[in-house]
């Protein structure tokens, strides 16, 4: 509902105020709601209590755990002040969160289940006041008399995950979607650009790469704050955006950052990312964070020196890279820079170095081996205030479970957690279920399977089909939608790799990539050419390049590979490509490489055509046949459609000496065309002038298969276009849009030779 107050009904609002507030004027939750019916005589005076109210308000106690003063004499003593002079300006007076001012008064109506779970809602609304961080309750006249306008948004109450006995309270920040008469105000979160509160995240890779480089024998330990974003106190002014209503005229000041609101995890992340560093300054690390969960990381003491040594030459590594980055709301730090440009990732500049704490407290012997204990860390956050969860602490070992994942540092494996595979094949299972899917239920299934390409970086080949459907979804969010038919088989695999596959993949340090100076280019004029070292081949490109690499190299190592197509360079980089046909070829090339001799593993690099060795072999110009690559064993299921050119006669016989030469007429070549009325793909070729090469070619070209969809009508009026392809020492397949259907042409070449 909306609401703004008239001239009349403000006197009456001083009339209720008058009556209802406590002797006192400044305990608000001592306030009872209105239980008398409003006076509007215009002759009643004002009356001082609602200013009154309002500054027992601004002078409310934050109710934080958190203990400024010392969080400021740490911050000043570890010289961290420059960074974080706005922390300790929002400890003292309240964090601003960018919440907008209101300009009418608007109170949507709860979600329903607030009423299902009204005895746990009860008991939320008794904690929150018994913990001062709600304020009321207030009627609406009330409160807009203290506050000004103010806006609800709609409550919800959800089960915890995996907790079905206790409840979330989460607050709909994003209602309405679009205004409307009846809820004309915006909502908060529209007005919002949460990349103003930039913070740190511990994602996989950098959760990885540390890991990867800790000494034998560390131990890891994970940790929760407690109520993280509930300890997160707010400005007075944020206030008119932060009202709750209980129930019918029933309104309380939400005084804490809520679930619910899109910058509340940057907004906490920035108190997470100062308890880090001084956690760091103190001595106590490896250390990281997403949002509130804490991974800490202890080495042995034998190992301390030369780990410190890494973390100089980290810190060397990230200033020589000029500092800090920000990707959205995500701020990192760049270390060293890999072959193909990209930088190793961090969340701490590596200045610290981690300090034996062994003799600052009590430590059994197993502890006394390491830097230090759960103690240390509990010291410092005693004098800081940071309220743990302990129910949810796993002490030092080396396996511990974090953001979904379980590391096992002995034996150097990243593996899904159990709980999650269930959850995540759970999650299929009931996609399967149901025909059509809302815009909601794709993000969440694409969320979870984009998990799991952490550790199973080729499952980024099967996201295609749910990328699609983000895209097709996304104009109508709320409408059911029919998923495409290639993401049955993508899902069949996801349920195949998540109940018989290993969910995990190797932990292993940066390696460098050995460059066999492997290349691969691709013609319309003439073919696909390979080039390793000086030796070459002509092939089908980026996948027989890494079938023909794995053969040819004689021990195992990490290879990089250059091609002149970006597209097929940096879909390799992200693991996908939405061309349908590239993306089945980068399955086949995931899949080759789990069972590969010699590879490891492949980084793709740009390299541009004039500097591209396979240049030349792809449009037809080889280098002495003496440095033909060998001919390599290859089972593929394109090899019907390949002529290799040592097939091709050399001596003696009639083409010994042959060359490729440009066809008098189209008779020379195949080619293939939409047809005005069917939109089917029709045929004309001519005789070939040896029998012999006619019979290759024709079983070669019995395997094509061609397909060009229907054309609609409008686009039927277009002008039709012939596509052919000049000749070729070797058969070449192409593709090329139609323009009648805006379809797909598969144009064939064969081989055409003049002695």
């Amino acid at each position: 509902m909306t609401y703004t107050p008239s001239k009349k009904d403000q006197v009456s609002l001083r009339r209720e105020t008058t009556n209802n507030c406590a002797p006192t004027g400044r305990d608000l939750r001592a306030v009872p709601s209105p239980t008398t019916p409003f006076t509007t005589a215009q002759d009643v005076a004002p009356h001082p209590t609602a200013h009154t109210d309002a500054l027992a308000l601004k002078t409310h106690s934050l109710p934080t755990p958190y203990k400024h003063d010392v969080w400021e004499r740490v911050i000043h003593n570890s010289n961290l002040a420059p960074h974080f002079a706005h922390l300790l300006n929002s400890f003292h007076s309240g964090f601003k969160i960018d919440f907008p001012p209101i300009a009418h008064v608007q109170t949507p109506p709860n979600n329903e289940s607030v009423n299902v779970y009204k005895d746990a809602f009860s008991q939320i609304l008794n904690k929150e006041i018994s913990k001062s961080r709600y304020i009321g309750p207030f009627s609406a006249l009330h409160l807009s008399s203290i506050i000004g306008p103010f806006q609800s948004s709609p409550l919800s109450i959800i089960p915890k995950p995996g907790c079905p006995s206790k409840f979330r309270l989460v607050q709909n920040f994003s209602y309405p979607i679009t205004p409307s008469p009846q809820s004309p105000n915006p909502s908060i979160n529209s007005q919002i650009n949460t990349e103003n509160f930039p913070a740190s995240w511990g994602k996989f890779s950098i959760i990885y790469l540390l890991i990867s480089c800790l000494p034998p024998g560390s131990e890891v330990a994970t940790r929760d704050i407690a109520e993280a974003y509930r300890r997160i106190p707010l400005h007075p002014s944020q206030w008119p955006s932060r009202v709750i209503q209980a129930v019918d005229d029933q309104f309380f000041i939400d005084t804490c950052l809520a679930f619910g609101a899109s910058p509340l995890a940057g907004v906490y992340g920035e108190v997470a990312d100062a308890g880090a560093k001084i956690f760091r300054s103190k001595g106590i690390g490896p250390l990281n964070k997403w949002v509130d969960d804490h991974i800490f990381i202890r080495i042995k003491r034998e190992h301390m020196i030369n780990y410190n040594m890494s973390q100089a030459l980290w810190c060397h590594q990230i200033v020589s890279a000029e500092g800090l980055r920000r990707s959205g709301s995500r701020i990192w730090l760049p270390g060293a820079e890999t072959h193909d440009g990209i930088h190793e990732e961090f969340n701490e500049d590596c200045t610290n170095p981690i300090r034996d704490l062994s003799q600052d407290s009590p430590h059994s012997p197993h502890d006394a081996q390491s830097t230090y204990n759960m103690s240390d860390i509990d010291a410092i956050s005693e004098t800081l205030g940071i309220p743990w969860e302990v129910s949810k602490d796993q002490p030092f070992r080396p396996l511990t479970i974090y953001i979904g994942f379980k590391w096992d540092l002995e034996a150097q494996i990243v593996s899904l957690a159990p709980e999650k595979v269930t959850k995540y094949l759970e999650a299929i299972h009931s996609w399967n279920a149901h025909a059509t899917h809302t815009l909601k239920d794709v993000k969440q299934l694409y969320g979870k399977l984009l998990h799991v390409c952490a550790v199973i970086p080729r499952g980024q080949a099967y996201l295609t089909g749910l990328e699609h459907m983000l895209s097709t979804c996304s104009d109508q969010p709320f409408m059911p939608h029919h998923p495409i038919e290639s993401l049955v088989n993508d899902l069949e695999w996801w349920c195949t790799r998540l109940t018989h596959g290993d969910v995990q993949c190797p932990i292993k340090p940066p390696s460098p990539y050995a460059d066999h100076q492997a290349f691969s280019d691709a013609s319309s004029s003439m073919g696909i050419g390979i080039v390793i070292g000086n030796r070459w081949a002509e092939a089908v490109g980026f996948e027989l390049l890494i079938r023909t690499l794995d053969q040819v190299v004689s021990k195992k190592d990490y290879f990089t590979i250059f091609g002149d197509n970006t597209g097929i360079v940096e879909g390799w980089w992200n693991g996908r490509h939405h061309n349908t046909e590239t993306n089945q070829i980068f399955r086949r090339v995931h899949d080759f490489l789990t069972e590969a001799s010699h590879i490891l593993n492949i980084r793709a690099k740009y390299i541009p055509s004039a500097s591209n060795p396979a240049d030349g072999p792809s449009r037809g110009i080889f280098p002495p046949r003496s440095l033909l690559l060998p001919r390599i064993a290859l089972s593929h299921p394109l090899l019907s459609l390949i002529i290799d050119v040592v097939d091709l006669p050399a001596s003696p016989g009639p083409y010994a000496n042959a060359q490729p030469r440009i066809p008098a007429t189209a008779s020379d070549i195949f080619k293939y065309r939409c047809d005005s009325e069917t939109c089917k793909l029709r045929e004309n070729h001519s005789t070939l002038e040896d029998n012999a090469i006619r019979e290759t070619l024709t079983q070669k070209w019995m395997g094509l298969q061609l397909a060009c969809p229907s054309a609609d009508s409008a686009s039927g009026r277009k002008a039709l276009r012939a596509f052919t392809q000049p000749p070729s020492p070797s058969l070449v397949l192409s593709v090329s849009p139609c323009i009648y259907c805006y379809g797909t042409i598969t144009t064939l070449c064969y081989i055409c030779l003049s002695v």
